[in-house]
């Protein structure tokens, strides 16, 4: 039996925190969710929040992991965003990161692409 959707996300979303956190960054929140919308991960480097969304594939059968992020998700997101902020006012200086994340079938993470989005 093959990994579930969630499990595909949350194998993901750990891959992309740990990358993160090797790259000198620290977790904030995973999963902040509001009625209008989910930020995966918010993390902070020096001074800049950074707003991370997620896209984990483990085949090729719906195009790269990055197409998926669409307009309309992208105004969920940078609206969340905007509601974070409001909460954390000692913040200023963001930055939105899309990370596509390539697995394997058996759970392996094969690629982590991460790219700085205009959200």
């Amino acid at each position: 039996m093959g990994l579930s959707k969630q499990d595909i996300g949350r194998i993901g979303e750990n891959a992309v925190c740990n990358y993160l956190q090797q790259n000198g960054l620290q977790i904030l929140e995973r999963n902040f969710r509001l009625r209008m919308g989910e930020i995966d991960i918010i993390a902070i480097k020096r001074n800049t929040v950074c707003f991370v969304e997620v896209k984990t594939r483990s085949n090729a059968n719906y195009g790269h992991p990055l197409e998926s992020i669409v307009t309309a998700k992208k105004e969920k997101i940078r609206k969340t965003a905007q509601y974070w902020l409001l909460k954390h006012p000692q913040y200023d200086d963001i930055m939105f990161l899309a990370a596509a994340v390539q697995m394997g079938k058996n759970g392996d993470i094969l690629n982590i692409d991460l790219v700085e989005d205009n959200f």
